[in-house]
C-alpha cells in the first residue's frame, strides 16, 4: 500500500477476487433482468442473438482512509405552534427553531472501491457493490486466464478524487448531521483533514453483456462474486405509448361507469 500520488509507478496488481458466478448462473440472472424490463423493445430482448456476453476482470482501486473534520452548522428543533386560520378556525403547524452548532468528527474508511475504467456507467458499476473483500487473493495470472482483462484508464489519484472522495464526503456529512443532532440539520461549512490515505490495485470479476440497439451500445453487468445485476436498457416508445393510451382508456371507462351508475345508489 502507498499514497495515491505514487499510482503511476505501481504497475503490479495487488490482489483480485476470483470469479465465483458460473456462466450458466450469469445467463439466468441476465435472462431474469431483461425479462423484467417491461418497456424494453423486443429487439433488445433478443440479446442472445445480437449481444456480446463475456467474463471480464475490471480494474479497481481500493482505499483506506482516516479523516478529521471541523464543521459549523445549524441544529433545528421542531415545535408545534397553534394559530388561527383566515376563516377563524384553530389549527396547528410545525415550526423549526434553528440554533448554531459546531464540532469535530472523525471517520475511518476501509476497502472503499472505485473502478478505473472509461466507458462504463459510474452509477451502475457502483451499484454492483458491495464486493466481498474477505475472498481477496494475491494476484496470480491463473485466475484471469481465459477471461478478458482490462488495465486501468484512470490512475489511483484520479479515481480517488473523482469517484471515491464524493462517496466518503457523503458519509462524513452523515456523521456531522448525527453529531449536530436535533430534528433537522444544516451544514454551513466543513474542513476535512485527510490524516491517512492508502490504496491497493485490484481486479474484480464481472460478466458483461453488450447489446447494440439503434447504433447505441447498452451494457448489463453482473458482479462475478455476488451475482448482483445492474445495467442500461433502451425504452420502447411503442410499448410506452400503448400503456399510456390503455391507461387513458381505462380511466375513461371508469369515469363513464361512474356517470352511469355512481349516482344511482
Amino acid at each position: 500500500l502507498a499514497g495515491p500520488a505514487a499510482a503511476q509507478s505501481l504497475v503490479p496488481i495487488d490482489g483480485l477476487l476470483p470469479l465465483r458466478v458460473s456462466r450458466s448462473t450469469a445467463e439466468q440472472r441476465i435472462e431474469q433482468w431483461i425479462n423484467s424490463r417491461r418497456f424494453a423493445p423486443n429487439a433488445f430482448k433478443k440479446y442472445r442473438e445480437v449481444g456480446s456476453f463475456t467474463s471480464i476482470y475490471l480494474p479497481y482501486f481500493s482505499y483506506d482512509a482516516a479523516t478529521t473534520t471541523r464543521y459549523t452548522g445549524l441544529r433545528g428543533i421542531h415545535r408545534t405552534e397553534t394559530y388561527r386560520t383566515s376563516d377563524g378556525k384553530i389549527a396547528t403547524r410545525i415550526v423549526t427553531d434553528w440554533y448554531p452548532a459546531a464540532g469535530v468528527v472523525n471517520n475511518s474508511f476501509e476497502d472503499v472501491t472505485g473502478h478505473a475504467s472509461d466507458g462504463l456507467d459510474d452509477d451502475k458499476i457502483t451499484q454492483l457493490e458491495p464486493w466481498p473483500m474477505e475472498y481477496t487473493h494475491q494476484y496470480s495470472p491463473q485466475f484471469v486466464a481465459g477471461h478478458l482483462s482490462r488495465t486501468y484508464d484512470s490512475d489511483a489519484e484520479q479515481v480517488f478524487r473523482d469517484r471515491v472522495v464524493p462517496r466518503m464526503e457523503d458519509v462524513i456529512d452523515s456523521t456531522i448531521r448525527a453529531d449536530i443532532g436535533g430534528n433537522a440539520q444544516q451544514i454551513t461549512s466543513r474542513q476535512i483533514s485527510w490524516l491517512m490515505v492508502r490504496f491497493s490495485q485490484l481486479v474484480l470479476p464481472a460478466w458483461r453483456l453488450t447489446v447494440t440497439y439503434k447504433a447505441k451500445p447498452f451494457q448489463v453487468v453482473i458482479n462475478g462474486v455476488t451475482g448482483e445485476v445492474q445495467g442500461q436498457r433502451p425504452w420502447s416508445v411503442v410499448k410506452i405509448t400503448f400503456a399510456v393510451v390503455l391507461g387513458l382508456l381505462l380511466a375513461a371507462l371508469i369515469y363513464w361507469l361512474y356517470l352511469q351508475y355512481g349516482g344511482q345508489a
